[in-house]
């Protein structure tokens, strides 16, 4: 299966002339040292784009359940279903979370508080599946 490879990085000199409409920039990363400085870039044929490093991050290659690209960084609300739920229409909780890339691996941190109900439902890092893209959405 082939996976989508790409980027994003929040434009570092605005100018609405040239910047992409939402000042995010997506395509090929590289860093470029010039005069003793490093420099991040963002390139997407034919335009390059100086963004700033701290904005970075890959596309995962999943969307959410509106269609729209989960990014690395992105804070997502995540639907999670009980692994011994039974019945015919499911009621996940919900968890939010912010993507990261760990270890070789897109991961959810969870950012929203533990919940002493649900002592089994209590965890930090959890991997992003397909899955659960239906009840998944990017919110921030």
């Amino acid at each position: 299966m082939k996976r989508e490879i790409n980027f994003r990085g929040k434009v570092k000199h605005h100018d609405p002339m040239t910047n992409p409409e939402n000042g995010w920039a997506e395509g090929y990363y590289f860093q470029d040292l010039t005069q003793g400085e490093m420099r991040s870039f963002i390139f997407q044929p034919p335009c390059n784009w100086e963004v700033i490093p701290e904005t970075v991050g890959q596309y995962t290659g999943l969307l959410d359940k509106n269609g729209k690209k989960i990014w690395e960084g992105d804070i997502v609300r995540v639907g999670i279903l009980s692994p011994n739920y039974t019945g015919s229409y499911p009621e996940p909780y919900y968890v939010d979370t912010v993507c990261i890339y760990k270890e070789g691996a897109f991961l959810y941190k969870r950012i929203s508080p533990f919940d002493k109900k649900k002592l089994s439902r209590n965890w930090t890092y959890k991997p992003m599946h397909r899955y659960e893209i239906y009840s998944t959405e990017v919110i921030g």
